[in-house]
């Protein structure tokens, strides 16, 4: 069961299968697994459409139209419907693959991640399924040159018998020449602060001692942290910065303008953001806001150069200056009950992950409403990569691709 009890933590340890250490440093603690590359067996799992959308409840001439490509109905693991909760999308090297998470909903836990190949954008194929029978996986990263997949989310306590968390970990999975997993797949786990892990969030050339020069940024959420550690390594490493934070919620980063942004929860009506300046390390400025976060469920982050979108729940989205914390403009969908996840740009939309008002539309530049696509689950994620929209849409919808037209 998901604990909901407080606990005063101390620091991290590693769980893993490819490492000898001692048994006080490391915990013996086998994750359950399953790795499914059965191609017939996977490929009923997808369904192929041309549909456009018409987007409802547009005001005036519709100027945003998609194309429904694929969806991908979720699994019943254990008895229970996982529901899909993260995407992340990738073309690199000659490799185009596409990463699905999803976790159970409620007090069980159970969680998988879906590989895709992507190379024909129109016509997605499932490659494989890897599936967790004591985590709920929440958010997801892809390595550089697809060498590894970070995920963000938590583990029964009472199976892995973790003793310095209450849940969070954040997990690394290696992948092979295929940019797959293998049958018995190379993995190392970190336990960290809080409950679930919210995000996980990838930053190159930051000038660590990887190859890559990268960092992995995760926030976990209440009684939680913000905890960068070197890209190329989880295990026992001093992190490279570490913030206890009650209410650590989503990060996010531009690559050009070097921005970083962690979302933060303070009060019932406020919440901060923190912007760091990537060149300069860890250093940063803390702007407070008159909206609250969402206690339980996401609250997105997308840095655009100077300029931070925020998912703010029943608040809507709200668009900050990074540079002064001041509100640049806010968008709030009146239509129905739905909350905003995430949110994610493309050159001249804002997609939202409304909940269970679907994906909203608004213009990106001055946060007119273009329409809405309620699919049959709650919208959870969104991601935008190449003209293609990926939903991330719950217990029922799974996953769904919009091509923008």
């Amino acid at each position: 069961m998901k604990k909901l009890v407080l606990l005063a933590l101390a620091g991290g340890v590693l769980a893993s299968c490819s490492k000898d250490t001692s048994e006080d440093e490391v915990s013996s603690y086998q994750v359950p697994v399953e790795v499914n590359s059965n191609k017939t067996e996977l490929a009923n799992r997808i369904s192929y459409f041309d549909e456009q959308i018409n987007l409802s409840g547009k005001r005036g001439a519709q100027s945003a139209t998609l194309t429904k490509k694929a969806e991908i109905e979720s699994i019943v693991l254990d008895g229970f419907h996982l529901s899909a909760t993260g995407v992340d999308s990738r073309n690199s090297n000659g490799y185009a693959r596409t990463f699905l998470s999803f976790h159970t909903r409620g007090e069980e836990y159970g969680g998988e991640l879906l590989v895709l190949d992507h190379s024909d954008p129109n016509h997605p194929t499932i490659l494989q399924s890897l599936v967790d029978h004591d985590a709920d996986y929440n958010d997801i990263t892809i390595g550089q040159n697809y060498v590894r997949v970070w995920i963000a989310g938590d583990r029964s306590v009472d199976a892995s018998g973790y003793s310095n968390t209450n849940g969070a970990v954040a997990s690394k999975y290696w992948l092979n020449g295929n940019k797959s997993f293998d049958v018995d797949p190379r993995w190392e786990e970190a336990p960290v602060l809080g409950y679930s892990g919210n995000s996980m969030t990838r930053v190159p050339n930051a000038g660590t001692a990887c190859s890559s020069k990268a960092e992995t940024w995760i926030t976990s959420g209440s009684n939680g942290e913000v905890r960068v550690l070197k890209a190329c390594d989880v295990d026992g490493n001093a992190p490279l910065h570490q913030r206890i934070v009650d209410n650590a919620k989503h990060f996010d980063f531009d690559p050009n303008s070097k921005t970083g942004v962690l979302l933060r929860g303070l009060t019932d009506s406020t919440c901060a953001i923190d912007v760091y300046d990537l060149t300069s390390r860890y250093n940063f400025t803390t702007y407070t806001l008159p909206y609250d976060v969402t206690y339980l469920g996401k609250n997105g982050v997308k840095v655009e150069g100077n300029y931070v979108y925020l998912a703010l729940g029943d608040d809507g989205v709200v668009k900050v200056d990074a540079t002064n914390g001041n509100v640049v403009n806010t968008f709030k969908y009146s239509g129905g009950d739905g909350y905003a996840n995430a949110v994610a740009t493309s050159s001249a939309n804002l997609y939202i992950a409304n909940g269970s008002d679907g994906l909203i539309v608004i213009d990106k530049n001055n946060f007119t409403f273009k329409g809405r696509y309620a699919g049959s689950g709650s919208c959870n994620f969104v991601d935008a990569l190449d003209g293609y929209v990926y939903l991330a849409n719950g217990d029922t919808g799974g996953f769904i691709l919009l091509k923008e037209d």
